[in-house]
Parts: C-alpha cells; sequence; structure tokens
C-alpha cells in the first residue's frame, strides 16, 4: 500500500513539473521549427474585416481521426462562442468536410480571400496533446492554454492541434455547427429503410486483427483464419445478447466489411451500409465512396436510441461511434470480454 501511494505521488509530481515547464515548450518549438515555415510577410492580406479563429484540418499536420477533428472543432468554437470571436472551419484534407457536413445555426464557411498565412496578421496555435496524466488536469491545462494563446491580439488564429475541453456541451455545440449534406442523408435514408421507429447500433473496431482492414500507426497483425473465426462468433453472441435485451432492429457499424457481412447473414435484424471503410488519416489515397460511408455512419450512431461498442481481445476501444451517440445526446455503452 505504501509502495503504491508513493508511486503515485511520484506520478502526480512528475505530471505537474511536465504541465508547469514542458507542455508549453514543446508546443513553442514545434511552432518555432514546422508551423512558421508556411507563413510569409508578402502572402496576401485576408479579407476579414473582424478576429477570426479558424481550426485547421488542411494536411500539414497530423490532425487524428474524425473523432479528434470533431472535439477540436467543437472546443474552439466553444471558447470563439464565449468570447465572440468569428469562428471558421479550413478541413480540407483528405476530403472537403463540406461534402459531408454543412453548416447548422452557425457559418462556418471561409469566404473567399479570409484565409491569410501572412506572417503579421496570423497566430499558429499548437498544443501537445501526448499527455494524459490526469485528465481533469489535462482538460485544466488545456481551457489555460488555449485561452492564454487566444487572448493574444491577432486578425486570425490557426489553430492547428485537438482539444478535448467542450466534451460536456460537444452535443449542443456540434448540433449548432453542422447537420449532414445531402448524400449523406440520403444514404442515411436508404440504410433506415423499413425501419419505422426506433433502432439501436452495435459498433465493433477489429483494426487489422481481421485481415480486411489496416489502421495507420498500429503494430496489430491478422490473427490466424480460427482465431478471427472465434472472434467473429463472439461478437455475433454478444450482438445477441444485446438484441435480446432491446428487442429493436440494429445498425451494424465497423471498419470490417467481412465482419459486417458474416454478422448480417446470421442475425435477420442487423443490416448495414454496404462499402469500404477508410481511415481519415491513413496514407492511401481517399475514395468519396469509402469517406461518405464514414459519415452516414456517424449519423447513423448519432441518430440511434441507444448504442453499444464491443471490445474483445486485442480490439480497439474506438471514439468514434462514442462521440457520434454523444452528438446525439444518447446513451452509450461498452461491451467488453475477454
Amino acid at each position: 500500500m505504501t509502495t503504491t501511494l508513493f508511486q503515485r505521488i511520484k506520478r502526480r509530481i512528475h505530471a505537474e513539473v511536465h504541465y508547469l515547464f514542458f507542455r508549453d515548450y514543446m508546443s513553442r518549438r514545434t511552432i518555432r521549427r514546422h508551423m512558421l515555415k508556411r507563413y510569409s510577410d508578402d502572402a496576401p492580406v485576408t479579407t476579414a474585416t473582424e478576429p477570426t479563429v479558424v481550426f485547421m484540418a488542411d494536411g500539414y499536420r497530423h490532425h487524428g481521426g474524425l473523432a479528434d477533428r470533431l472535439r477540436g472543432i467543437v472546443a474552439t468554437y466553444q471558447y470563439c462562442r464565449e468570447h465572440s470571436l468569428a469562428f471558421r472551419i479550413n478541413f480540407t484534407s483528405p476530403f472537403d468536410l463540406e461534402r459531408y457536413l454543412e453548416p447548422a445555426s452557425y457559418d462556418w464557411r471561409l469566404r473567399p480571400g479570409e484565409l491569410t498565412f501572412n506572417r503579421a496578421q496570423c497566430l499558429p496555435v499548437y498544443l501537445m496533446t501526448t499527455c494524459d496524466f490526469y485528465p481533469e488536469r489535462e482538460l485544466h491545462y488545456q481551457r489555460r492554454r488555449l485561452g492564454k494563446a487566444l487572448s493574444t491580439p491577432f486578425m486570425q488564429a490557426h489553430v492547428n492541434t485537438v482539444f478535448y475541453c467542450a466534451d460536456g456541451e460537444f452535443s449542443t455545440l456540434f448540433n449548432e455547427l453542422f447537420r449532414p449534406s445531402d448524400a449523406v442523408r440520403r444514404q442515411l435514408d436508404t440504410l433506415r429503410e423499413g425501419i419505422a421507429g426506433q433502432y439501436i447500433t452495435i459498433s465493433t473496431r477489429f483494426l487489422e486483427l481481421l485481415g480486411d482492414f489496416t489502421e495507420p500507426k498500429q503494430e496489430r497483425l491478422p490473427l490466424p483464419a480460427d482465431a478471427r473465426q472465434a472472434l467473429m462468433d463472439r461478437c455475433v453472441a454478444e450482438i445477441e445478447a444485446i438484441h435480446s435485451a432491446n428487442p429493436l432492429p440494429v445498425v451494424l457499424t465497423s471498419d470490417s466489411v467481412s465482419f459486417l457481412e458474416y454478422a448480417a447473414s446470421r442475425l435477420p435484424y442487423c443490416r448495414f451500409l454496404p462499402g469500404e471503410v477508410a481511415h481519415i488519416d491513413g496514407t492511401a489515397g481517399h475514395q468519396g465512396d469509402a469517406d461518405l460511408k464514414t459519415f452516414v455512419d456517424f449519423y447513423a450512431v448519432k441518430e440511434a436510441s441507444r448504442s453499444y461498442l464491443i471490445v474483445g481481445p486485442q480490439m480497439y476501444n474506438s471514439n468514434f461511434s462514442r462521440r457520434a451517440a454523444q452528438a446525439g445526446g444518447h446513451d452509450f455503452d461498452v461491451i467488453r470480454f475477454d
């Protein structure tokens, strides 16, 4: 017990030193060494007439997956709303966000000539987000860091990182910002054909385990054939158990097409949107249909009455379905098995 307490105290001291001295330094160093290169004194100035904060996801830096980007967008928008700052989104990599999401009650689109990389007008904002010693301390630090950066006089601030400090208002803020494009809505309506009322969603993330998906920066290897079959059968059994407790139509989402087909062939109450799956931060070229499926799956979860994530051995505890359920404001449960 004493050893455990000592380890906790040591870890806390290490965390505080990290927050007090190294986080800001690392962020400033990244801006100085890498980000300032894209700004110049002779770049065209902005046509905007008021200070504007732009969330950047244009491929210049690593931006994370869709769930992380949406959390960052919402947190940045929250700060702008509280401080009466104009807010825009420059989400162009690996696709243009406006193809799948449209402004709802707040228009976040950049107008022609608004985006500038003029050194005299721009403030690059970046935060190292690799430290997760204590969630409460991390959120406190993120709020302080964002507020400190954006309290500096600027004409345009470029937020190049992911802040998580608005999760408590995620549903409200997300729905102020976004509604699905017509293409997403049409596919979603097709997916829901025959579902007159409520439904639930059940999600899985296998990464490379089943051999039909490539996850960037992961090192999991495909399972042997017999282990793949056993894992799929166990997941199907979990779906059956969930449906038994919640006898509603089931929409499945997964990064494995083979599992979607396998589960739906055995469970007549399950359906899914066919098509290939793409990771938003993958290095391979993106196909429009795969990216469209990502957003249809997101809204399928968002509009469900309840959502579940199944996590077995070596499977991934994904934030994608969690964030979609949070946007919809309904219950989300993680079902784990060994």
